[in-house]
Protein backbone atom coordinates (compact mmCIF):
# COMPACT_ATOMS: atom_id res chain seq x y z
CA UNK A 1 0.00 0.00 0.00
CA UNK A 2 1.01 3.57 -0.96
CA UNK A 3 0.77 6.03 0.97
CA UNK A 4 1.64 9.82 2.23
CA UNK A 5 1.72 11.75 5.11
CA UNK A 6 0.52 15.72 4.72
CA UNK A 7 1.91 18.24 6.59
CA UNK A 8 -1.08 21.31 6.82
CA UNK A 9 -0.21 24.63 7.94
CA UNK A 10 -2.19 27.10 9.64
CA UNK A 11 -0.92 30.32 10.75
CA UNK A 12 -2.33 31.75 14.20
CA UNK A 13 0.44 34.13 14.56
CA UNK A 14 1.58 32.28 17.54
CA UNK A 15 2.65 28.43 15.84
CA UNK A 16 -0.44 27.58 17.57
CA UNK A 17 -3.66 25.33 15.96
CA UNK A 18 -7.32 25.36 17.92
CA UNK A 19 -10.12 22.80 17.68
CA UNK A 20 -11.56 24.97 14.60
CA UNK A 21 -8.47 24.72 12.36
CA UNK A 22 -8.52 21.08 12.77
CA UNK A 23 -11.90 21.08 10.83
CA UNK A 24 -11.26 23.38 8.50
CA UNK A 25 -8.22 21.82 7.30
CA UNK A 26 -9.87 18.27 6.98
CA UNK A 27 -12.34 19.79 4.75
CA UNK A 28 -9.74 22.03 2.75
CA UNK A 29 -6.94 19.85 2.86
CA UNK A 30 -5.87 20.05 -1.15
CA UNK A 31 -7.36 23.16 -1.30
CA UNK A 32 -5.05 25.59 0.03
CA UNK A 33 -2.27 25.36 2.49
CA UNK A 34 -1.46 28.16 4.80
CA UNK A 35 1.57 29.19 6.48
CA UNK A 36 3.41 28.57 9.40
CA UNK A 37 3.39 25.30 11.82
CA UNK A 38 3.26 22.57 10.15
CA UNK A 39 1.00 19.89 11.86
CA UNK A 40 0.82 15.98 10.03
CA UNK A 41 -2.65 14.80 9.88
CA UNK A 42 -3.75 13.61 6.30
CA UNK A 43 -2.79 10.19 4.85
CA UNK A 44 -3.43 9.04 1.01
CA UNK A 45 -3.65 5.96 -0.64
CA UNK A 46 -3.43 4.56 -4.36
CA UNK A 47 -4.75 1.08 -6.18
CA UNK A 48 -6.76 -1.21 -4.27
CA UNK A 49 -4.88 -3.02 -1.79
CA UNK A 50 -6.45 -4.38 1.34
CA UNK A 51 -6.35 -1.83 3.90
CA UNK A 52 -6.81 -3.01 7.62
CA UNK A 53 -9.98 -2.50 9.56
CA UNK A 54 -10.15 0.33 11.88
CA UNK A 55 -11.59 0.73 15.43
CA UNK A 56 -14.28 2.89 13.99
CA UNK A 57 -15.50 1.01 11.12
CA UNK A 58 -16.58 -1.26 13.35
CA UNK A 59 -19.63 0.51 13.89
CA UNK A 60 -20.68 -0.19 10.30
CA UNK A 61 -20.61 -3.87 10.16
CA UNK A 62 -19.93 -4.86 6.32
CA UNK A 63 -18.27 -2.24 5.37
CA UNK A 64 -14.60 -3.93 4.88
CA UNK A 65 -15.74 -5.14 1.34
CA UNK A 66 -16.98 -1.86 0.58
CA UNK A 67 -13.73 -0.38 1.32
CA UNK A 68 -11.37 -3.11 -0.15
CA UNK A 69 -13.12 -3.56 -3.70
CA UNK A 70 -11.28 -4.10 -6.57
CA UNK A 71 -12.34 -1.19 -8.25
CA UNK A 72 -10.82 1.21 -5.51
CA UNK A 73 -8.24 3.59 -6.77
CA UNK A 74 -7.87 6.08 -4.50
CA UNK A 75 -8.74 6.95 -1.01
CA UNK A 76 -7.56 9.89 1.69
CA UNK A 77 -8.03 10.70 5.47
CA UNK A 78 -7.48 14.08 6.96
CA UNK A 79 -8.32 13.51 10.91
CA UNK A 80 -11.22 10.77 10.33
CA UNK A 81 -12.61 12.44 7.11
CA UNK A 82 -12.21 9.86 4.98
CA UNK A 83 -13.06 9.16 1.39
CA UNK A 84 -12.62 6.18 -0.89
CA UNK A 85 -12.89 6.64 -4.57
CA UNK A 86 -13.46 3.70 -7.06
CA UNK A 87 -13.52 3.36 -11.11
CA UNK A 88 -15.58 0.60 -12.77
CA UNK A 89 -18.47 -0.11 -14.92
CA UNK A 90 -22.13 -0.33 -14.19
CA UNK A 91 -21.87 -4.37 -13.86
CA UNK A 92 -19.34 -3.40 -10.73
CA UNK A 93 -21.48 -0.29 -9.19
CA UNK A 94 -24.39 -2.31 -9.26
CA UNK A 95 -22.32 -4.95 -6.97
CA UNK A 96 -21.16 -2.56 -5.14
CA UNK A 97 -24.74 -1.12 -4.29
CA UNK A 98 -25.84 -4.79 -3.52
CA UNK A 99 -23.12 -4.66 -0.55
CA UNK A 100 -24.13 -0.91 0.27
CA UNK A 101 -27.27 -1.86 0.96
CA UNK A 102 -26.04 -4.98 2.62
CA UNK A 103 -23.89 -3.18 5.40
CA UNK A 104 -25.32 -2.45 8.70
CA UNK A 105 -26.35 1.14 8.88
CA UNK A 106 -29.25 3.23 10.18
CA UNK A 107 -29.50 5.00 6.51
CA UNK A 108 -28.17 3.92 3.14
CA UNK A 109 -28.23 7.09 1.24
CA UNK A 110 -26.96 7.25 -2.83
CA UNK A 111 -26.44 10.56 -4.26
CA UNK A 112 -26.81 9.94 -7.93
CA UNK A 113 -25.22 13.65 -9.64
CA UNK A 114 -23.35 14.66 -12.72
CA UNK A 115 -20.26 13.79 -13.51
CA UNK A 116 -16.87 13.98 -14.21
CA UNK A 117 -15.16 13.39 -11.22
CA UNK A 118 -11.29 13.29 -10.39
CA UNK A 119 -9.95 12.77 -7.07
CA UNK A 120 -6.92 14.57 -6.48
CA UNK A 121 -3.96 13.58 -4.81
CA UNK A 122 -2.43 16.32 -1.56
CA UNK A 123 0.30 17.53 -3.69
CA UNK A 124 -1.93 18.14 -7.02
CA UNK A 125 0.15 16.33 -8.80
CA UNK A 126 -2.20 12.84 -9.58
CA UNK A 127 -5.64 13.25 -11.11
CA UNK A 128 -7.59 10.12 -10.81
CA UNK A 129 -10.98 9.50 -12.76
CA UNK A 130 -13.51 8.25 -10.43
CA UNK A 131 -17.32 6.83 -10.80
CA UNK A 132 -17.97 6.54 -7.29
CA UNK A 133 -16.92 7.60 -3.69
CA UNK A 134 -17.63 6.25 -0.09
CA UNK A 135 -17.42 8.82 2.47
CA UNK A 136 -16.85 7.98 6.27
CA UNK A 137 -16.75 10.34 8.97
CA UNK A 138 -14.70 9.56 11.80
CA UNK A 139 -11.86 10.61 14.31
CA UNK A 140 -11.49 14.04 15.32
CA UNK A 141 -13.63 15.28 12.36
CA UNK A 142 -16.85 13.58 14.15
CA UNK A 143 -15.95 14.72 17.20
CA UNK A 144 -15.75 18.46 15.93
CA UNK A 145 -18.53 18.00 13.86
CA UNK A 146 -20.39 17.17 17.62
CA UNK A 147 -18.74 20.18 19.40
CA UNK A 148 -19.57 22.64 16.81
CA UNK A 149 -23.08 21.59 16.27
CA UNK A 150 -22.86 21.19 12.43
CA UNK A 151 -24.09 17.11 11.95
CA UNK A 152 -27.14 18.83 9.55
CA UNK A 153 -24.89 18.83 7.03
CA UNK A 154 -22.16 16.47 7.47
CA UNK A 155 -22.65 12.91 6.17
CA UNK A 156 -23.95 10.82 9.20
CA UNK A 157 -23.26 7.47 8.08
CA UNK A 158 -21.67 5.62 5.19
CA UNK A 159 -22.46 7.79 1.73
CA UNK A 160 -22.06 6.81 -1.44
CA UNK A 161 -21.88 8.99 -4.33
CA UNK A 162 -22.24 8.00 -8.09
CA UNK A 163 -20.98 10.33 -10.75
CA UNK A 164 -23.06 10.39 -14.21
CA UNK A 165 -22.16 11.65 -18.00
CA UNK A 166 -23.40 10.91 -21.00
CA UNK A 167 -19.84 9.51 -22.67
CA UNK A 168 -19.00 7.18 -19.31
CA UNK A 169 -18.92 3.92 -18.15
CA UNK A 170 -21.62 4.21 -15.87
CA UNK A 171 -25.29 3.64 -17.98
CA UNK A 172 -27.57 5.50 -16.05
CA UNK A 173 -30.80 3.53 -17.04
CA UNK A 174 -28.93 0.31 -16.01
CA UNK A 175 -28.07 1.31 -12.34
CA UNK A 176 -30.13 -1.00 -10.41
CA UNK A 177 -30.78 0.46 -6.97
CA UNK A 178 -31.83 -1.52 -3.93
CA UNK A 179 -35.04 -0.67 -2.19
CA UNK A 180 -32.93 -0.19 1.01
CA UNK A 181 -31.01 2.44 0.01
CA UNK A 182 -32.51 6.35 -0.19
CA UNK A 183 -31.39 8.05 -3.57
CA UNK A 184 -30.73 11.83 -3.51
CA UNK A 185 -29.54 14.48 -6.29
CA UNK A 186 -27.44 17.09 -6.54
CA UNK A 187 -30.79 19.53 -6.35
CA UNK A 188 -30.89 17.81 -2.87
CA UNK A 189 -27.42 18.43 -1.47
CA UNK A 190 -27.81 22.55 -3.03
CA UNK A 191 -31.10 22.81 -0.79
CA UNK A 192 -29.07 21.61 2.33
CA UNK A 193 -25.73 23.92 1.85
CA UNK A 194 -27.81 26.63 0.75
CA UNK A 195 -30.07 26.48 4.04
CA UNK A 196 -27.47 26.07 5.98
CA UNK A 197 -25.98 29.19 4.79
CA UNK A 198 -28.34 30.99 6.05
CA UNK A 199 -28.12 28.64 9.80
CA UNK A 200 -27.62 30.54 12.82
CA UNK A 201 -24.71 28.79 14.01
CA UNK A 202 -21.63 30.34 12.21
CA UNK A 203 -20.16 27.17 12.16
CA UNK A 204 -22.90 25.93 10.18
CA UNK A 205 -22.76 28.71 7.81
CA UNK A 206 -19.24 27.81 6.99
CA UNK A 207 -19.04 24.51 6.56
CA UNK A 208 -21.85 24.65 4.15
CA UNK A 209 -19.85 27.16 2.15
CA UNK A 210 -17.12 24.72 2.10
CA UNK A 211 -19.36 21.45 0.77
CA UNK A 212 -21.75 24.11 -1.57
CA UNK A 213 -18.76 25.15 -3.61
CA UNK A 214 -16.97 21.76 -3.58
CA UNK A 215 -20.09 20.41 -4.68
CA UNK A 216 -21.99 22.34 -6.71
CA UNK A 217 -19.13 24.40 -8.34
CA UNK A 218 -21.07 25.28 -11.61
CA UNK A 219 -24.28 26.92 -10.07
CA UNK A 220 -23.63 30.24 -10.35
CA UNK A 221 -26.68 31.18 -8.20
CA UNK A 222 -24.56 29.80 -5.38
CA UNK A 223 -22.17 33.01 -5.73
CA UNK A 224 -24.25 35.87 -4.17
CA UNK A 225 -25.47 33.47 -0.95
CA UNK A 226 -21.35 32.44 -0.48
CA UNK A 227 -20.61 36.30 -1.09
CA UNK A 228 -22.48 37.29 2.24
CA UNK A 229 -20.29 35.21 4.30
CA UNK A 230 -17.65 38.10 3.55
CA UNK A 231 -19.23 40.29 5.30
CA UNK A 232 -19.07 37.89 8.75
CA UNK A 233 -17.70 39.44 11.66
CA UNK A 234 -15.92 35.85 12.14
CA UNK A 235 -12.50 35.95 10.10
CA UNK A 236 -12.37 32.15 9.70
CA UNK A 237 -15.90 32.43 7.71
CA UNK A 238 -14.75 35.23 5.99
CA UNK A 239 -11.97 32.78 4.93
CA UNK A 240 -13.82 29.93 3.91
CA UNK A 241 -15.90 32.54 1.79
CA UNK A 242 -13.06 33.34 0.07
CA UNK A 243 -11.67 30.08 -0.87
CA UNK A 244 -15.03 28.89 -1.64
CA UNK A 245 -15.68 31.56 -4.17
CA UNK A 246 -12.43 30.92 -5.87
CA UNK A 247 -13.96 27.10 -6.51
CA UNK A 248 -16.02 28.42 -9.14
CA UNK A 249 -13.98 30.16 -11.24
CA UNK A 250 -15.23 32.75 -13.77
CA UNK A 251 -18.89 31.80 -12.79
CA UNK A 252 -18.11 34.19 -9.76
CA UNK A 253 -16.99 36.79 -11.41
CA UNK A 254 -20.04 38.96 -9.83
CA UNK A 255 -18.01 38.02 -6.26
CA UNK A 256 -14.67 40.26 -7.15
CA UNK A 257 -15.57 43.49 -6.10
CA UNK A 258 -16.47 41.91 -2.69
CA UNK A 259 -13.13 39.92 -2.83
CA UNK A 260 -11.26 42.95 -3.98
CA UNK A 261 -12.43 44.07 -0.25
CA UNK A 262 -11.54 41.21 1.01
CA UNK A 263 -8.11 41.01 0.19
CA UNK A 264 -7.20 44.79 1.93
CA UNK A 265 -8.96 42.33 4.86
CA UNK A 266 -6.58 43.17 8.38
CA UNK A 267 -6.65 39.70 8.54
CA UNK A 268 -3.69 38.02 6.80
CA UNK A 269 -5.56 34.62 6.36
CA UNK A 270 -8.60 36.19 4.55
CA UNK A 271 -6.67 38.67 2.49
CA UNK A 272 -4.17 36.13 1.11
CA UNK A 273 -7.77 33.47 0.28
CA UNK A 274 -8.88 36.59 -1.01
CA UNK A 275 -6.39 37.28 -3.58
CA UNK A 276 -5.50 33.99 -4.27
CA UNK A 277 -9.35 33.88 -5.29
CA UNK A 278 -9.53 36.72 -7.34
CA UNK A 279 -6.64 35.36 -9.62
CA UNK A 280 -8.37 32.16 -9.67
CA UNK A 281 -11.43 34.14 -11.19
CA UNK A 282 -10.03 36.24 -13.65
CA UNK A 283 -7.74 33.68 -15.21
CA UNK A 284 -10.41 31.07 -15.33
CA UNK A 285 -11.54 29.20 -18.10
CA UNK A 286 -14.87 30.01 -19.84
CA UNK A 287 -17.38 27.37 -18.23
CA UNK A 288 -20.28 27.60 -20.24
CA UNK A 289 -20.34 24.07 -21.73
CA UNK A 290 -19.58 22.62 -18.47
CA UNK A 291 -22.30 24.42 -17.25
CA UNK A 292 -25.05 23.43 -19.71
CA UNK A 293 -23.88 19.92 -19.68
CA UNK A 294 -24.30 19.56 -15.62
CA UNK A 295 -28.05 20.87 -15.91
CA UNK A 296 -28.62 18.70 -19.00
CA UNK A 297 -27.54 15.43 -16.85
CA UNK A 298 -29.39 16.66 -13.70
CA UNK A 299 -32.66 16.59 -15.24
CA UNK A 300 -31.99 13.13 -16.63
CA UNK A 301 -31.12 12.28 -13.08
CA UNK A 302 -34.30 13.79 -11.89
CA UNK A 303 -36.36 11.71 -14.69
CA UNK A 304 -34.39 8.74 -13.65
CA UNK A 305 -35.36 9.02 -10.08
CA UNK A 306 -38.63 9.86 -10.87
CA UNK A 307 -39.35 6.57 -12.46
CA UNK A 308 -38.08 5.10 -9.06
CA UNK A 309 -40.42 6.86 -7.10
CA UNK A 310 -43.47 5.84 -9.65
CA UNK A 311 -42.01 2.77 -9.54
CA UNK A 312 -41.76 2.22 -5.91
CA UNK A 313 -45.43 3.45 -5.49
CA UNK A 314 -46.88 1.08 -7.67
CA UNK A 315 -45.81 -1.63 -5.90
CA UNK A 316 -46.77 -0.93 -2.39
CA UNK A 317 -49.85 -0.23 -4.00
CA UNK A 318 -50.40 -3.82 -5.40
CA UNK A 319 -48.96 -4.87 -2.40
CA UNK A 320 -51.98 -3.22 -0.48
CA UNK A 321 -54.38 -4.31 -2.57
CA UNK A 322 -53.49 -8.16 -2.43
CA UNK A 323 -53.72 -7.76 1.41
Amino acid sequence: MMYTRAAVRTDGGKGRITMEYFLFFAVFLGLCFITVSAWPMGQETFGNDPLPEQEEYKAWPGIMPLINDDSRVYSNWVNGNEHFYYGGDTVRLNDFLSHFAAMESPVHEVILRPGPEYANSFNHEKSIPVRWRLHLVGGIVRGMVAHEGTAGIWDKHPTLTIYITDTDSIQLDAVVLPEKVTVLQLSDLRKKYQDGLRDKNVSVRRDAATFLAEEDGLHEENVPLLETLLKEGDAYARTVAAVALGRFGKLAASALPALRTAAADADRQVSTMAASSIEKIENGKDLAAEVATSKAMETRIAAFVEKIHVRKDQTESMGESAR
